[in-house]
């Protein structure tokens, strides 16, 4: 952006700018009172970046403001060099030294590089007695879902075992406790991969490929979730049928309830993961509904 005759302050996860354009964007943040996302105020940025560009005929290739798909705005920097800018102040009740820097490297073709360097913000947290998930709150969610997953185990073992008790009512329990196993399942795999991608986060081949895979596992938490109340739904629609309309219960067969129940929610998931893909590859922003639902120190916390 265009020298101005300002002080350059710093930014937390935005960069470094003049006062006199950050008393404009800075209000506009909703921890500054504002009504916008820190996503959408760099998409903002961004806008603003391509208006002085046009303005004074700028021909020299940069790479432009862009949000970083985490919790940083990166400012436009010319090719071939580093965009550096502060640390973010803190995610998720973990702070970080704001003296040290963030990352991203600018290619000679103009677009950014896909890794963001956060390494100097995670090696340097800030001990603010009580920020953060405790070491008891995560022993206490892994007890939850091991507990939860073993039990489940048991139920699905007796349902399978009893021949007896392989009739539809139980079918659609079994399909019940399916759903919630591997919705647990689920958690506990992303729980562990993303507690390999604190450790590893210098490591930028391992990174990249950890991400993959909890990409991966989001789009399935996502699914067997919705697979629950989809089976509970399956559920109600049996006992309605049995008390109100006992007659036609019997047209309600097996493959209509997988179909409910399994079928119904991959649609869904699918439809929602190829528009989030679309989203993303045309760089529009989307406004997040709280950073605490992505991760909390290596927990997945889905609300």
């Amino acid at each position: 952006m265009e020298n101005q005759k300002s002080d350059i302050i710093a930014i937390p996860g935005f960069g470094f700018y003049p006062s006199s354009l950050w008393s404009i964007f800075g209000p506009m943040r909703r921890v500054q009172g504002g009504n916008h996302s820190d996503e959408e105020v760099c998409g903002m940025l961004g806008i603003y970046w391509d208006m002085e560009r046009e303005g004074v005929g700028k021909v020299e290739m940069e790479c432009p403001p862009q949000w970083d798909g985490v919790t940083a705005c990166v400012p436009s920097t010319n090719i071939n060099q580093l965009a550096i800018l502060p640390c973010i102040e803190q995610y998720d009740g973990q702070f970080f030294d704001t003296k040290y820097n963030i990352t991203k490297a600018c290619l000679p073709n103009g677009t950014w590089d896909n890794y963001t360097n956060y390494t100097d913000c995670l090696d340097h947290p800030l001990d603010m007695h009580g920020g953060g998930v405790k070491e008891w709150e995560i022993f206490i969610f892994l007890l939850g879902y091991t507990v939860s997953i073993i039990t489940l185990l048991v139920a699905i073992f007796i349902f399978l075992y009893f021949r007896e008790m392989r009739c539809l009512r139980h079918k659609i329990h079994l399909n019940l406790f399916l759903s919630l196993l591997t919705a647990n399942l689920a958690w506990v795999l992303s729980f562990a991969v993303q507690h390999f991608m604190v450790m590893f986060h210098d490591r930028k081949g391992t990174l990249t490929n950890l991400s993959t895979i909890n990409c991966i596992l989001h789009v399935l938490l996502r699914y067997f979730h919705l697979t629950n109340f989809f089976w509970m739904f399956v559920e109600g629609l049996y006992l309605f049928l049995q008390v109100q309309a006992s007659f036609s219960v019997g047209s309600l067969k097996l493959r209509h309830c997988v179909c409910i129940g399994w079928g119904f929610p991959f649609i869904i998931t699918l439809v929602w993961t190829v528009l989030v893909y679309c989203h993303k590859q045309a760089g529009i922003p989307t406004q997040r509904v709280d950073d605490r639902q992505v991760r909390r120190k290596g927990i997945l916390l889905i609300q």
